[in-house]
């Protein structure tokens, strides 16, 4: 029981800990470079219009379309990332004289 108390502890610094570092790295950071482009109301004169332009162009459901697309295509290239860094590692350790899967 103390073995696992301990495990659970110590992941909880580490966690913890991570989540200091990322809160840190986050202050480094500068602000949106949009948000003086949306406060300064540059689309108020549109304001009228905007459920006509909407009506011909959804916007909204452009954006979510254009971000699905996004994360997919980020999905993609991780895979062959990860596909890559496999295979080098399974032909380096193949002419250590180690077997490799699927050869």
């Amino acid at each position: 029981m103390t073995k696992a108390l301990y495990i659970l502890l110590s992941q909880l610094a580490i966690n913890s800990l991570i989540l200091v570092v990322l809160a840190v790295a986050c202050n480094f950071l500068p602000d949106s470079p949009f948000k003086s482009f949306l406060n300064a109301n540059a689309l108020a004169p549109l304001q009228p219009y905007m459920k006509y332009i909407n009506w011909f162009l959804p916007v909204e459901e452009i954006i979510c379309i254009l971000e699905v697309w996004v994360v997919c295509i980020a999905q993609y290239f991780f895979w062959e990332l990860c596909q890559k860094i496999l295979n080098s590692v399974s032909s380096n350790s193949s002419t250590n004289g180690l077997t490799s899967v699927g050869k």
